[in-house]
């Protein structure tokens, strides 16, 4: 235990001095930081597949995250280390179902320090348990002004109860966090002998359609998950449930149903939220609105098959637009974004049968995303298309931007579009391509 605490004081003390950062402590993360980390941990053969568990660090010691700071950090770095699907990652509050008498590898340590009155310094570092040695060359560090929620955040005592649990309800609006826990109780309660096909259940209730098209999103990156487009082509049902019957708590409820046994359905998972009483009120008097103003633009992808006389990798993908409006389409691979044109195109496509063309990548073993937006406003499409070129390597001169930066417009607009996504991969097959 000497040794550990020795090392530890080590890691914190012998930091060089820093100059202050250009960037936020947020854009530092978002940006550096957690992708960084992420990749290490996803790629090093060390740290590849390992657990890891984030903890605080005290005057060098590591100790329970005890503030909300530090609690928001090990969130945003927990979303990037899974979105990255090579490690899991366990902690006081997340639900584990791991196997018992299984420990993590590893622990990243979260060390938050006031360096004068106007500074804080951020360091980043992973520790070997089995050594009880911080590794060398995996630290990461930032210096700068914290903002004034984060300083009243790095004073705020966290919660020790779970987000989503009775006592701590999580907000309906943060779908991301809401959809992260319904997975982790998912990935724990799926029942023995699910074999097969799954299809996801569009919700008629209004405020629960944006959450299930984000499950949808990350269901399809699930290992062993398989989505089918219909129910005919299914053999098992997810519906998204809320339940909201006083006195009892609202919850959004996962529940799973064979499609020949629809009555039959058990609850895989489930989180508390809170939902703001003007929106309560409403939604027992709506039922049947759709959330996205274009819902009737686009229909599911119905083609894929080879493209004609091609014999490399190009799959032939088509819909149906229902209305003139204005398109844009664009290719996702390893994270990366790839526009199909670097040139700026606002036309207002004709309703009717469309194909388009996409290179999917070699192997079984990779994805390749294929999205298609629409609206009847060309100023949406127009923003999005300048924000997919500036993301995309193939047309972008400097450094490409963040695709999250596309991910939160799409938030933002939209109850002015409609999109649709699908991911593929090369398979043995006569069209040679299969739809994950």
């Amino acid at each position: 235990m000497l040794r550990l605490a020795s090392v530890c004081v080590l890691m914190v003390t012998a930091l060089p001095a820093l100059a202050a950062s250009t960037l936020s402590l947020d854009g530092w993360l978002r940006d550096r930081a957690a992708p960084q980390l992420a990749e290490v941990l996803a790629k090093h053969p060390r740290f590849k597949g390992e657990r890891i568990r984030f903890v605080g660090v005290v005057d060098g010691r590591p100790t329970t995250i005890d503030n909300e700071l530090t609690a928001d950090i090990r969130r945003a770095l927990t979303h990037r280390i899974l979105k990255q699907g090579s490690n899991d990652v366990v902690g006081n509050l997340t639900p584990s179902c791991q196997r018992v008498g299984r420990r993590e590898t590893y622990l990243v340590g979260i060390n938050i320090r006031a360096t004068g009155s106007r500074y804080h310094e951020v360091n980043l570092a992973v520790m070997d348990v089995t050594e009880g040695i911080w590794v060398a060359g995996v630290s990461y560090n930032w210096r700068g002004r914290l903002s004034t929620a984060q300083r009243a955040a790095l004073k705020q005592t966290v919660s020790h109860s779970a987000a989503g649990s009775s006592s701590r309800p999580l907000p309906l609006e943060n779908r991301q966090l809401v959809v992260e826990r319904l997975l982790q109780q998912m990935r724990c309660n799926l029942p023995q002998g699910v074999d097969g096909t799954v299809t996801l259940a569009l919700p008629e209730r209004p405020e629960l359609q944006l959450l299930a098209r984000e499950l949808e999103q990350r269901l399809v990156a699930q290992p062993g998950m398989v989505l089918a487009e219909q129910t005919d082509n299914s053999n098992w049902q997810l519906r998204v449930l809320l339940s909201d019957a006083p006195p009892m708590p609202t919850q959004v409820v996962l529940a799973l149903a064979a499609v020949d046994d629809p009555a039959a359905a058990q609850r895989v998972a489930q989180v508390t939220v809170s939902v703001p009483q003007s929106r309560r009120a409403r939604s027992a008097k709506v039922t049947a609105v759709p959330v996205v103003a274009s819902a009737d633009l686009l229909s599911d992808f119905h083609t894929l098959e080879r493209c004609a006389e091609s014999r490399d990798r190009c799959a032939q993908v088509g819909f149906t637009l229902h209305d003139d409006a204005y398109v844009l389409v664009f290719r996702t691979h390893a994270a990366a974004l790839s526009a199909t044109s670097c040139t700026a195109r606002q036309e207002r496509r004709v309703a009717g049968e469309l194909q388009f063309r996409v290179q999917v990548a070699a192997g079984t073993d990779t994805r390749t995303g294929f999205y298609v937006i629409a609206s009847r406003d060309r100023e949406v499409i127009r923003e999005l298309e300048r924000l997919v070129r500036r993301s995309s390597s193939a047309c972008s001169t400097r450094r490409p931007a963040n695709p999250a930066g596309l991910l939160a417009a799409m938030e933002r607009l939209q109850p002015r579009l409609q999109w649709r996504a699908m991911h593929l991969t090369t398979a043995e097959s006569s069209a040679g391509f299969r739809r994950l």
